[in-house]
């Protein structure tokens, strides 16, 4: 027989002994109910467990419940899972030893078997050959969430949604440290689960905002993904916003300038009139892309974004997790570890279509009048906004009221 726990082969130090065989007088033993009293009594013994049919009455556990150290249930056939009720029902009654299940069990319901209080499971050699020590520890960590509670991971979804649901701002603590762990996939994946009510990704359509959109069409995430069309988008982005959908099969929802802001910028400052002044820029920007975001995110639970701490200066403090005080929502930037290096070859190995203009020199892409190919040695984003000196350029869609880059926790109790 081979014992599972922790998602590996583990030494049994316990020893199983049937009825006609005598208490060997040391070590942990595992014995039938009807010798559990003698063997409880016996001073020799390290520790004492029972192994039971999963059809037992918990009642009759009740004399011994406090001293055993460990509840074994059989399970006769991998189909019949009321060892799993049982489990539950000895937690409830508030054992809290440790429950074995013993008999053909198979990775698919080793999950099932810890959220019902199981810490270990005994398999014949035989499905210990077949299915391997690795489909175990794979089987730990199939999931990063679960309804239940003691899945590995900490707090279930319904107990972690709860405390979302009263404290919002806390969900940065909940989320940072795990993501941190985890890739992009999974990333994403554990904060739809996390996160109740709807999540949007903004692209622009740069290689990092393709990682992203592959990972969300590809694992079918509920997740929306859109873009701001300012009006002066290159062509080689049109292409690609086309390109991504024919691939994907999905609609990349778009959101537009407020036509009559525009007209009067464009009446009192010309086609071109950013050019002329910071304030010009900025307000061309809040118009083309700022004012749409704002509507785009009203009403939004979370905001996902492509933005990477190594892209510039006033990137560099950027976190996995944040809590965007101005909109009041949890903003996500899954790929703020990431290097351009490892994007590249993901998108490469992935076959995510990505923008020509990156080839020719563009490594980070906004509206086409306001971007340049990078110069070697410049910085990726030193192609935005190319003419202003201040090094830490921005559009405004990141920068909260305080022009900081980076949003802080909310105070506590908001909302």
């Amino acid at each position: 027989m081979a014992l599972v726990s922790d998602g590996a082969f583990i030494a049994d130090e316990w020893r199983r002994l049937a009825d006609e065989e005598s208490l060997p007088g040391f070590g942990k033993v595992i014995v039938s109910l009807a010798r559990a009293a003698a063997a409880l009594d016996d001073p020799r013994l390290a520790a004492v467990g029972v192994y039971i049919a999963n059809t037992a009455d918990p009642k009759t556990l009740a004399p011994h419940l406090s001293r055993l150290a460990l509840v074994d249930i059989a399970f006769p056939a991998f189909t019949d899972g009321r060892g799993f009720s049982l489990a539950r029902l000895l937690r409830r009654e508030g054992f809290s030893g440790e429950l074995r299940a013993s008999g053909r069990l198979t990775p698919d319901q080793y999950l099932h078997a810890i959220g019902c209080g199981f810490d270990a499971i005994e398999i014949p050699d035989d499905l210990a050959a077949h299915h391997g020590e690795a489909n175990w520890a794979k089987a730990l960590h199939a999931r990063s969430l679960s309804y239940q509670r003691g899945i590995p991971g900490g707090a279930s979804i319904l107990e972690q949604r709860r405390h979302a649901h009263h404290a919002k701002p806390s969900l940065v603590d909940i989320l940072a440290p795990r993501l941190a762990a985890l890739d992009l996939d999974h990333r994403l994946r554990l904060a739809r689960e996390l996160i109740p009510g709807r999540i949007v990704f903004t692209t622009s359509f740069g290689i990092e905002d393709q990682l992203v959109t592959h990972s969300i069409f590809t694992q079918g995430l509920d997740i929306d993904v859109a873009t701001i069309d300012t009006g002066r988008l290159f062509e080689e982005t049109i292409e690609l916003w086309e390109k991504t959908e024919a691939r994907y099969a999905r609609r990349i929802h778009a959101v537009f300038p407020q036509a009559a802001p525009l007209a009067d910028f464009v009446a009192e400052h010309g086609i071109n009139g950013f050019y002329r002044s910071v304030e010009n820029r900025k307000a061309c920007c809040h118009i083309r892309k700022v004012e749409p975001l704002s509507r785009l995110l009203a009403g939004v639970s979370a905001w996902v974004t492509g933005l990477r701490a190594d892209q510039s200066q006033a990137r560099e403090a950027v976190g996995l997790v944040e809590f965007d005080a101005g909109r009041k929502l949890v903003k996500l930037n899954p790929l703020a570890d990431y290097t351009r290096e490892a994007i590249v070859a993901a998108t490469e190995e992935l076959s995510v279509p990505v923008n020509d203009l990156h080839a020719k020199g563009f490594l980070s892409i906004g509206c086409a009048p306001c971007t340049r190919a990078v110069q070697p040695g410049e910085s990726e984003r030193a192609g935005r906004w190319w003419w202003e000196e201040d090094e830490k350029k921005e559009c405004g869609l990141h920068v909260g009221p305080d022009g900081r880059l980076t949003r802080g926790p909310a105070p506590e109790g908001s909302r």
